[in-house]
């Protein structure tokens, strides 16, 4: 028996990738006990693909294999790709028999196999494995990179919105302190049972007012408060207030260009022209 054909033939790397019918993996393990030859050159093409494998290698999902194999045969159902797919080596599980279709023995020049199947084919086959693997997790990646850096772009954004608002809030603060034209009044509860203060910011130029709210109790869904200006003992209206707010000072919806209070009221949804005077909730003079 000529063992150069032999190791040369292909069936070697065909019986370490799981490729061969039970005659032939037999057959092969007999000659590797006969023949030290074929015994080193099985451990040799072992490491080579090993060592091949693990170059182009990349930690993966564990369900990737099985997609990556499902795609393969629908649409490469060559009997080689089945061969590629058919389990693990022979050679690491020999108790293990696996049934796999026997494929026409031919051997030709062009460094076939003994399966028909040369063994450029088989390393593509591998080949195209491996990228496709490398392809489908650098995917997964990006996607998980994207997801990482919008969900940091939007933390980013939520901070800049507060930090917006805090710098707002620290101008005006600035502006009531060194601004002469605006006047701070003080509203203090009515009613001696529910303690409420708060100001009131009126710029006496623009006539623009602002208050914070915040220490007003919440209402029913159907009632508001509404901001009052007296001018000669005349409340005139000076719009409701929001039920909802996220800045700390509002501005009120109409000016007055003058007054002698400030007072708010509860008012039902949407406010009135006058005033429920047995509603008053605060009410301050101006200094």
């Amino acid at each position: 028996m000529d063992i150069n054909n032999y190791i040369t033939s292909g069936i070697l790397e065909e019986y370490i990738l799981g490729g061969v019918s039970d005659q032939e993996r037999r057959e092969v393990e007999c000659m590797s006990h006969i023949y030290p030859e074929i015994r080193e050159a099985l451990s040799t093409i072992e490491a080579d693909l090993e060592q091949f494998a693990r170059a182009y290698a990349k930690k993966a999902p564990d369900t990737m294999r099985h997609k990556i194999l499902d795609e393969v045969r629908k649409h490469n159902p060559d009997p080689v790709m089945k061969a590629v797919s058919g389990g693990s080596a022979t050679a690491k599980k020999k108790e293990e028999k696996t049934e796999v279709r026997k494929l026409p023995v031919e051997k030709d020049a062009g460094g076939s196999g003994k399966s028909g199947a040369p063994i450029w084919a088989i390393a593509a086959a591998i080949a195209a494995l491996v990228v496709a693997a490398w392809q489908f997790v650098e995917n997964n990646n990006k996607k998980d990179e994207l997801q990482a850096l919008r969900t940091e772009q939007d933390s980013i954004r939520s901070v800049q919105s507060v930090l917006e608002t805090q710098i707002a809030e620290l101008s005006f603060d600035l502006e009531e302190v060194y601004d002469p034209a605006i006047r701070k009044v003080l509203l203090n509860s009515v009613k001696e049972d529910s303690p409420v203060q708060l100001a009131v910011f009126w710029n006496t130029e623009n006539g623009q007012v602002r208050l914070d709210p915040s220490a007003l109790p919440e209402l029913p869904a159907d009632k508001q408060y509404q901001l009052w200006v007296l001018k000669d003992g005349v409340p005139i209206d000076m719009g409701v207030l929001p039920k909802t707010f996220d800045e700390r000072i509002l501005l009120a919806q109409k000016t007055t260009s003058s007054g002698d209070a400030f007072a708010i009221t509860i008012e039902p949804l949407g406010g009135q022209a006058s005033p429920s005077l047995d509603q008053l909730v605060v009410m301050g003079n101006i200094g």
